[in-house]
């Protein structure tokens, strides 16, 4: 019988891994699917750990190195199912993924593409922190592709035509092989979606080609020379060239900086805020926050190193970055306690708050910076989990920074407020009432606050009517 889905597992000397990644996806609540795993030339007895499962969905093919992108080819040559799943030897699946996927699929047949969250873990698989894209990227489509990739492969569930309609990977890429896929298949007009729900992990370790910032960088700038040398292509998207190569230096300069190549991640910002100038405009300059994002990236390691490798390497047109370096540190560590909580990963989020407080003592001395820069990350987040998100970072303080524990109420005061003003925005009077009477409730200096008190009598008299 002709399975659902069909999972692609290429694996390349992953022994320490491979049979976990099995299992994870033998343990999936959907079960009509078959395992492919490619043999990528493996000479470390993945082939043994493989054969030892014995579950007859798997079906096992061995070839010479060849790379992720040709491994994965082969393996599509031999899938049956109508939708496919892609995921590392060293990574996870988790148990919905495809319950959650193959269901939004069959119910949107006009989709190609359904992509989810994922986690990051150690080599141990304890979490790390977990991406919610759909957060800062709501929509799949041509234009975000053309600038992000913001899915990882084993977070993705593919109709199997489309696959075949592109013609796979492009074996002659050895890295982000699976962004050049995406973003072929929307320019040829496949639909995406997210399936709003974290499905896959993504498991940290020493031996990932991702850590050699330059080669990804050189190969995401291949991708874009390969799409816009298309001769067909509109006019409308010829204009978005130079944005996405702005994109393409300015995230290849951050894997250099977290790669430590640091003199080519200069050059790298130097080009991009060549291309795009308005990355260093304003009083707190947008490349600011970009910084922080990748520091608080559990792909770049401690975020204090990162901050201050970053800005110890600057080029001349981002220099003025150093001012801020106390508001980055501050706010890298927080990103980074905020996402670790969040996965219940106590050690990990009290730490860069520590190796923040070793380099700048003052972190104590100013508490009205913690609440602002925490409030605005936790806004981020999803609603139903910004209160606890404060909460939990209060509560797992680390005890050299006790002091700040009082200002807990500051920050649940304050983030009322500003969902006060949003509805304020919108509005939309009873929701405006309410948050505000929270944010007072939390912090009463607020009713010091004309313009407060303004807003709250219009608001009343508004739902009041």
């Amino acid at each position: 019988m002709t399975p659902k889905v069909s999972v692609i597992m290429p694996c390349y000397n992953q022994a320490r891994f491979v049979g976990e990644a099995i299992q994870s996806v033998l343990n999936q609540t959907y079960q009509d699917f078959e395992l492919i795993v490619v043999d990528d030339g493996s000479t470390d007895g993945s082939h043994d750990i493989v054969a030892a499962i014995g579950d007859r969905r798997i079906r096992y093919h061995y070839q010479s190195n060849q790379g992720l992108a040709a491994a994965r080819n082969a393996a599509l040559c031999l899938a049956r199912g109508e939708f496919v799943a892609f995921l590392d030897a060293d990574d996870l699946f988790l148990p919905e993924k495809l319950t959650l996927q193959v269901q939004a699929l069959d119910n949107q047949p006009e989709v190609g593409l359904v992509a989810g969250g994922y986690l990051f873990v150690d080599e141990l698989g304890k979490p790390l922190a977990e991406r919610r894209p759909w957060c800062y990227r709501p929509h799949l489509d041509l234009s975000t592709w053309l600038r992000d990739c913001p899915v990882i492969v084993n977070a993705v569930l593919v109709r199997r035509e489309w696959l075949k309609h592109v013609g796979g990977f492009d074996p002659a890429l050895r890295r982000v092989e699976d962004w050049d896929l995406w973003l072929r298949m929307a320019y040829r007009g496949c639909r995406m979606v997210w399936t709003p729900h974290v499905v896959c992990a993504y498991r940290m370790h020493g031996e990932q080609m991702v850590r050699d910032g330059r080669s990804q960088k050189e190969t995401t700038l291949a991708i874009m020379d390969k799409f816009f040398a298309q001769p067909d292509l509109p006019t409308e998207l010829r204009r978005e060239r130079q944005q996405a190569y702005a994109a393409a230096y300015l995230s290849g300069a951050f894997r250099e900086y977290g790669a430590d190549q640091v003199d080519s991640a200069t050059q790298s910002l130097a080009k991009a805020i060549q291309l795009m100038p308005a990355l260093m405009t304003g009083n707190i300059p947008p490349l600011t926050y970009t910084l922080i994002s990748w520091a608080a990236d559990a792909v770049t390691g401690d975020s204090t190193t990162f901050v201050d490798r970053v800005l110890g390497n600057l080029p001349a047109s981002a220099s003025r970055l150093r001012f801020l370096r106390q508001r980055m540190l501050y706010a890298a560590a927080i990103w980074t306690a905020v996402d670790a909580n969040l996965v219940g990963n106590k050690v990990l989020a009290r730490q860069p708050l520590i190796n923040v407080l070793k380099r700048e003592n003052s972190v104590v001395d100013n508490p009205a910076l913690v609440v602002e820069l925490l409030v605005d990350h936790v806004r981020s987040k999803q609603r139903e989990c910004q209160t606890r998100c404060i909460e939990d970072f209060f509560e797992n303080l680390p005890s050299e920074l006790a002091s700040l524990r009082p200002f807990r109420r500051k920050a649940l005061g304050r983030l009322y407020m500003a969902r006060g003003f949003e509805a304020h925005d919108a509005g939309e009077a009873k929701q405006t009432a309410c948050a505000i009477l929270q944010g007072a409730r939390h912090d009463p200096a607020w009713l010091r606050n004309r313009g407060v008190w303004s807003i709250m009598l219009r608001s009343f008299l508004a739902y009041s009517r």
